[in-house]
């Protein structure tokens, strides 16, 4: 995750897995925590999941 908006209103999703065939992580922010979830499909694609409160905007990349 990275921070791409002031006062954490705007965070970046770009997950690189590797090796690995899923991720967890959570960030935490003024507005509370952020969690994603990142697995790797059968097709080589990555799903991603998060929840965030709605003063966050979250960009997925």
């Amino acid at each position: 995750m990275n921070v791409v908006g002031p006062g954490c209103s705007k965070i970046e999703l770009e997950p690189h897995l590797g090796d690995l065939t899923w991720v967890k992580g959570t960030f935490p922010t003024p507005y509370g925590v952020v969690e994603s979830e990142h697995r790797k499909q059968a097709d080589g694609t990555i799903a991603t999941s998060f929840e965030a409160y709605e003063e966050v905007t979250v960009i997925l990349k």
